[in-house]
């Protein structure tokens, strides 16, 4: 999977928006840790070929920051940290 991927605000409030650009239709798995390394939401959805923008409820998150994991294919993809503010 060949993809850009941006992420923003960061810090974020309520959601986190994830914007994929992808070379075709395709399943993918967002996964959210904490710093324990707990595993804290997991999304899946279906992308289009081209520009995907994803809003992820971050609302039922605590403050601090996080680890976002992009997987498809059972492969990790993409990792980047966030913060997360109440």
């Amino acid at each position: 999977m060949r993809t850009g991927i941006q992420w923003y605000p960061n810090p974020c409030q309520s959601s986190l928006i994830v914007e994929i650009n992808s070379p075709e239709n395709q399943s993918l798995r967002l996964d959210i840790f904490d710093l324990s390394g707990r595993l804290v939401k997991e999304v899946h959805t279906e992308l289009r070929s081209g520009a995907n923008k994803l809003e992820v409820d971050t609302r039922s998150l605590s403050a601090g920051m996080y680890t976002l994991q992009v997987w498809n294919k059972g492969l990790l993809q993409h990792r980047a940290r966030f913060s997360k503010q109440d």
